[in-house]
């Protein structure tokens, strides 16, 4: 079973839109194309030109998931004004379960330290060929 979560992250710790594939294949077996369909209305995220997921607004906008709902903001604000593009391999974090083990578990304070403390362990899984390799991005305006 693979994995694949997107969405707009809030307080660090929702996750909008995780999928589960029944692929055997691993996400690294090979390359892999990711969009995302930003309107005024939803994000739209796809994988390999299947929609994963669709993150629409609260009915009070996304800043009322921060507590600030009664601000006069646009429902889709943040989310509303230019953005930049991050890509990147994410280490640890808060959405995967606890089995198979980690270090840490999830809500935990000290998530981050008893990761590095643990790094005997899981750093020796780590090699040479253990990258991210991107061929490319592109980015349309529609």
């Amino acid at each position: 079973m693979r994995d694949l979560r997107g969405g707009p992250t809030v307080k660090s710790s929702k996750t909008f839109s995780p999928k589960e594939t029944s692929s055997n294949q691993d996400w690294c077996d090979n390359f892999h194309n990711f969009g995302v369909e930003w309107t005024p209305e939803k994000i739209c995220m796809y994988v390999d030109r299947e929609e994963y997921g669709v993150v629409y607004p609260p009915e009070h906008g996304f800043l009322s998931l921060i507590g600030r709902s009664k601000e006069n903001h646009p429902r889709m604000a943040p989310f509303d004004q230019k953005m930049y593009i991050t890509v990147g391999v994410g280490v640890g974090g808060l959405v995967y379960p606890d089995n198979p083990w980690k270090p840490w578990t999830n809500g935990e304070t000290q998530s981050v330290k008893k990761f590095y403390n643990a790094k005997d362990q899981w750093l020796k899984t780590w090699n040479d060929k253990s990258v991210l390799e991107v061929d490319y991005v592109k980015v349309w305006a529609l």
